[in-house]
């Protein structure tokens, strides 16, 4: 089979744009923007919507960038991506809450003081993180990179950015210091670097980041998928490559998520080398030096195969939460959780016999039927901005 992907970006007002000779369809607010929403991985895990202030600024909707949360000042940070008309972007945005206005009585006297809310319940803002001087130094305009954020900077690795007439992967590090006056500056490994690759997973441990997969001119299959795990030293600048086992996932668009902000993390899903979806739950520990990876196998019903799924660690009760994706029948809106414990799924809402809740359910669907969108936890939620619409076809059905 081939597969075509028609872009949707989440919205509530459909619009066509013709390119290359096809339809591609995507959906946009009143304003143009995109929308965008918090889950609580809570019990019952909920989705809300996210509410906007009216003087928001609003990103171009846009597909593969990269999403960070700002633990200091609780910002939402995404950067780059693609346009549906393919126009590589390198703009900054951070998402904020407008802190909301509360008189108190103070003797006499009334005064005012700002609260946030830090929660779904409260108004955000988009606002521009880029540097003011439009002739500053930034990284080329990209897509299918990762970022990270560590003491006041953003850290951008890999993706894929635009050569003269060809796209290539890149293997660079650009910081984006997150001062009153933002600059970018490109990091020099002081070791060897990891292979040019984009679509890769991306995560942080205390003070190091860990690398893995992607896809590559090194990769293996039609996919170019590859399977090394890397780790950076943001001290040091050092690269060192973890060593590999058989257990290691060889996945692009992997879905994984730190375990209480440690060098432990799990994953699910993903893209393998011959472009099929996955459905294989694995562990990560940084702290072995061998056989970092460890496949788990879990009991029981299970989600279907999927790549471009969500992942979200519930803390406080030790499960992890998947939603959406794409598998082998289309686009999924379902929700599983696992216990880690007992390593068993359960199926809180879908249309497996098991689920808690069948779907459609205006209550449990949250924004419907997506994958690869960009997600990040903030604190005792995860937001949820992007993604898009993936259609299955034969190749007979385009002509080829």
């Amino acid at each position: 089979r081939c597969f075509l992907a028609p872009l949707l970006l989440l919205h509530k007002n459909l619009k066509k744009i013709h390119a290359n000779g096809r339809f591609k369809t995507y959906l946009v607010d009143s304003s143009g923007g995109m929308d965008c929403w918090w889950f609580t991985p809570g019990s019952p895990p909920r989705w809300d919507p996210l509410r906007l202030a009216t003087d928001s600024g609003n990103p171009a909707p846009r597909f593969s960038h990269s999403m960070s949360f700002d633990t200091l000042r609780k910002k939402v940070i995404i950067f780059g991506g693609q346009t549906l008309n393919g126009q590589l972007l390198n703009d900054c945005w951070s998402l904020a809450e407008v802190p909301e206005e509360v008189s108190e009585a103070v003797g006499s006297n009334t005064s005012t003081r700002k609260l946030a809310m830090t929660e779904y319940k409260g108004e955000f803002k988009w606002t521009s993180c880029d540097p003011l001087s439009d002739l500053a130094l930034k990284p080329q305009a990209r897509y299918g990179h990762q970022s990270v954020y560590f003491h006041m900077s953003l850290y951008v690795v890999g993706g894929f950015a635009q050569d003269g007439l060809r796209v290539t992967a890149k293997q660079d590090i650009w910081i984006l210091e997150l001062s009153s006056n933002a600059s970018w500056a490109e990091m020099m490994p002081t070791t060897k670097t990891p292979e040019p690759r984009g679509f890769h997973a991306m995560w942080l441990a205390g003070y190091r980041i860990l690398l893995h997969g992607g896809s590559g001119p090194s990769g293996t299959g039609i996919g170019a998928v590859l399977s090394d795990t890397w780790q950076f030293d943001l001290f040091t600048k050092e690269w060192h490559q973890k060593a590999s086992s058989a257990a290691v996932p060889i996945m692009s668009n992997l879905a994984i998520n730190p375990l209480d902000n440690s060098a432990k993390a799990i994953s699910f899903g993903g893209r393998d080398s011959y472009g099929n979806p996955s459905g294989r739950l694995y562990t990560f520990a940084a702290s072995k030096s061998s056989n970092a990876w460890q496949r788990v196998y879990p009991a029981g019903v299970r989600p279907s195969r999927r790549t471009g799924n969500t992942m979200v660690y519930d803390q406080g009760s030790a499960r992890i939460i998947t939603s959406f994706g794409l598998d082998g029948q289309g686009m999924q809106e379902d929700t599983w959780i696992l216990d880690l414990s007992t390593r068993m799924w359960t199926c809180w809402y879908g249309s497996e016999k098991s689920c808690v809740h069948k779907l459609p359910s205006a209550l449990y669907r949250g924004p419907g039927k997506i994958a690869f969108p960009s997600q990040v936890q903030a604190g005792l939620y995860s937001f949820l901005f992007g993604g898009a619409e993936v259609k299955l076809m034969s190749c007979s059905d385009v002509g080829v």
